[in-house]
């Protein structure tokens, strides 16, 4: 079977684990990351979430948020902002789906800009708005 590039959208979950845990991926997740051939895309609402996850300890990044936020800006990673485009892309996604605005914003995000969604959160893979790549923490 050949391999088809493709341009995905990381969920703030699997971009702080791809950087703070990668052994928590699965392997298939692992191989979509590693292909040179994809295109990676972050929301630049994962900076604030990831930052409010360090400051309100639930996330130990294990160094300065500083140090590791520029160290997780991989140069392959490209951020899109919370634009005109996204905004009308949430307002039009069904009332029912995900109440937390951030969720919101990253599937609103990968309608807007056309982009498969990598996403461990099963909410979102339920309520098909987005393409999505649905997948399961591997715990080591």
């Amino acid at each position: 079977m050949a391999f088809r590039a493709m341009n995905i959208l990381l969920d703030t979950a699997t971009w702080i684990n791809s950087v703070k845990e990668p052994e928590n991926l699965p392997a298939r997740v692992l191989v979509l990351l590693e292909k040179a051939e994809n295109s990676f895309f972050l929301s630049d609402i994962s900076l604030l979430e990831a930052s409010t996850l360090a400051r309100k300890g639930k996330v130990d990044f294990g160094m300065k948020f500083s140090d590791w936020l520029e160290r997780a800006l991989a140069e392959n990673l490209q951020m899109l902002a919370v634009s005109k485009r996204v905004v009308v892309a949430e307002n039009s996604l069904p009332r029912h789906f995900q109440g937390d605005p951030a969720d919101r914003i990253i599937a609103a995000t990968a309608v807007a800009h056309k982009l498969t969604l990598l996403t461990p959160d099963p909410e979102i893979a339920f309520h098909q708005v987005c393409e999505t790549i649905h997948y399961k923490w591997v715990k080591r």
